[in-house]
């Protein structure tokens, strides 16, 4: 592993500079700086406490006007498209008592820390749509454990994009459509999410190896054994997230495992909060890949459940 700075231990001790004679100015000891982590920048702040600006969920939903008719016909149109275009990795479900509502599931790609992870979003239109952005929630972060998944997608579901006018300049165009948008929260999925923290963050290779660790971690602890066991998905996309994880259970079985030879009993690095580690988290893959082999039969029953319930 890296070297690590634990904040907890004795401050670096420095020699005693001389004393002057009276009247000489007193010299000044340069200390020499402490290997630490940065903490992490936390973003657009002001979005991330004011839910009512990007929480489908927030109550002041209720009291916003009904959809127009041009709200209602674009984003309708939207979802068709995506159903009649899938998208690589990424499934759309419509909300079937709300027009202007649907949920996504966005799976992780392979040769990621999110490889396999299946990742939760809730979008709803706003009245005027499309000539303001939907409201998305990432909603996986806040199931059980809340985790930090990526710099843009925060513990209490706030996803920061500019195209959601959530993070720094406001790009939303009206052209946009809801592919757009899913194809945006993929890129961010990607093999160095700290690359999408500002500089110098993003350059420090230490930072970026303790995250990526992290978060393939948590990928498998919380997106895949955690939502599946606690059914915490809808319905749709948990029956969705059961085939597809009974499909490829050898490869997470053997993506924990590779995992386990690296990290397991290794202290898990919190990037976003060095100061406040304590350092009694620590990886147990081996206790995830057993969750893993006990959640298979379960996810079979689920899907001989539904299928049986269709005929």
């Amino acid at each position: 592993m890296f070297p690590f700075h634990d904040p907890t231990s004795t401050p670096q001790s420095f020699p005693m500079p001389f004393l002057p004679m009276s009247g000489e100015p007193m010299p000044i000891p340069i200390p020499m700086p402490m290997p630490m982590l940065m903490p992490m920048p936390m973003g657009n702040w002001d979005a991330y406490k004011r839910p009512e600006q990007w929480d489908p969920d927030h109550p002041s939903r209720d009291s916003e006007p009904a959809p127009s008719r041009q709200c209602l016909k674009r984003f309708t149109d939207d979802l068709r498209r995506l159903c009649h275009q899938p998208q690589p990795l990424a499934e759309v479900f419509p909300d079937e008592d709300c027009a202007v509502r649907a949920e996504l599931l966005l799976r992780g790609g392979d040769g990621t820390p999110y490889a396999g992870g299946f990742f939760h979003f809730s979008v709803r239109a706003p009245p005027d749509y499309p000539q303001r952005p939907p409201y998305v929630a990432f909603r996986t972060a806040s199931h059980g454990d809340r985790v930090r998944f990526h710099p843009n997608f925060y513990e209490r579901g706030c996803v920061c994009m500019s195209i959601l006018n959530t993070w720094g300049e406001c790009t939303w165009d009206s052209s946009y459509r809801l592919e757009n948008i899913i194809h945006d929260m993929q890129f961010r999925l990607d093999d160095q999410p700290l690359k999408h923290e500002p500089a110098p963050m993003r350059e420090c290779e230490q930072s970026n190896q303790h995250y990526n660790d992290q978060i393939a971690y948590e990928t498998l602890r919380i997106a895949v054994c955690q939502q599946l066991e606690q059914r915490s998905l809808p319905p749709a996309l948990h029956l969705s997230a059961a085939r597809y994880f009974v499909d490829n259970f050898d490869a997470y079985l053997d993506r924990c495992h590779k995992l386990k030879k690296r990290l397991d009993g290794l202290p898990i690095r919190n990037v976003y909060n060095p100061g406040k580690e304590t350092f009694e988290d620590t990886f147990e893959f081996a206790a995830v890949a057993k969750r893993l082999e006990k959640l298979l039969p379960k996810a079979r029953a689920d899907i001989e459940a539904a299928d049986a319930a269709e005929n």
